[in-house]
């Protein structure tokens, strides 16, 4: 019971946040969890078709910027935590159709039969089967499936929660690509993810800026790699 209170507490921060980038828009959090979150929770509008699809991929990295300010989380926590999420890929993804003006929300069945993931276009691989998940990582995936519904309503209603197996140790640090595709659309993740690469320095002012920068956008001059970051 107390790991369980442990979980959603660190849990239930982090939902919260994404409740309220997703009612208010992201420009409005500069948190460190806001700007990654830019690059790695994707929602897709198909207006020909009337449809909307959300792409949301958390890997450790992630978790690593929701949990380390958080005084709920103890060290031996996020140390299991780690090692239980460590080999798999967490995905939250969702399906809504309007149809005549009305929402309607793809079913978990449909998405499980549907939703695919690849690496560098490599072999699409399904998710792993709920009964087939370590019962530690299936709380996980459950309680995170319960936090989106309970704190985004009907928009967190709409998306699943999916594990897949991280096959080729592919992080956000990673170069290449990774793919998750459903029905007809799909989303590409180009990796690295920009936000995660060691911060870059602008001589002139001596602020920090993502890794993935060339220049300072305000004086144009070279940034430069900041030594132990």
């Amino acid at each position: 019971m107390k790991v369980l209170i442990e979980l959603r507490n660190a849990l239930f921060c982090t939902i919260g946040l994404l409740c309220a980038m997703a009612c208010f828009g992201q420009e409005g959090f500069n948190s460190e969890i806001g700007e990654a979150s830019k690059e790695l929770f994707v929602t897709k509008k198909d207006t020909l078709n009337n449809v909307i699809c959300f792409y949301y991929w958390m890997p450790t990295e992630f978790w690593n910027l929701a949990m380390k300010n958080n005084k709920d989380v103890s060290q031996e926590f996020w140390d299991e935590f780690k090692s239980v999420t460590a080999n798999y890929h967490i995905i939250a993804v969702g399906r809504i159709e309007i149809f005549l003006g009305v929402p309607i929300i793809t079913s978990y069945d449909t998405l499980r039969d549907n939703v695919e993931l690849s690496i560098n276009g490599g072999e699409e691989i399904s998710p792993i089967n709920v009964s087939e998940l370590p019962h530690k990582l299936y709380i996980i995936s459950n309680t995170l499936d319960e936090l989106l519904s309970e704190l985004m309503g009907s928009f967190g209603s709409a998306m699943e929660i999916f594990v897949f197996e991280n096959r080729e140790g592919i992080t956000p640090l990673s170069t290449g690509n990774m793919e998750v595709s459903m029905f007809n659309g799909s989303h590409t993740f180009t990796l690295p993810i920009g936000y995660f690469l060691p911060k870059k320095e602008c001589k002139e002012c001596g602020e920090k800026m993502r890794g993935d920068w060339d220049f300072c956008p305000y004086h144009g001059i070279e940034l430069i790699r900041i030594n132990g970051d």
